[in-house]
């Protein structure tokens, strides 16, 4: 009898070890299954997150796009106002000559 007692301790024993390790798997499953909600909520969030970067860098991309066209506009103005400065510039030119040679005939037939 005594053989039959020993067994049904050392059943018990590993009955109540199962058990209490039964309990422990049970509390790290619910552990396991409250990170991966969280894990699973916290993606979501980072999708979302990671949207919103692309529609802004598209946005930012739109705006240099329109920045890279308005500064080509300036850029063509100014090489028209360049010219135009040259054009002026040689007119300006051409009108010194006139006045100075209007200048030297006009002295210069009043000293003759």
């Amino acid at each position: 009898m005594s053989t039959i007692d020993e067994r049904l301790e050392r059943l018990v024993a590993i009955t109540e070890y199962n058990v209490q390790q039964i309990c422990d798997l049970r509390s790290t499953t619910e552990s396991h299954s409250d990170q991966i909600a969280e894990s699973a909520r916290q993606i979501s969030d980072l999708r979302s997150s990671v949207a919103s970067l692309v529609q802004i860098a598209a946005s930012q991309s739109e705006t240099i796009d329109l920045h890279r066209q308005t500064l080509e506009v300036y850029r063509q103005n100014f090489e028209i106002v360049i010219a135009r400065i040259d054009q002026n510039s040689a007119e300006i030119r051409g009108l010194q000559t006139e006045n100075r040679r209007i200048l030297d005939h006009l002295f210069g037939q009043q000293s003759n």
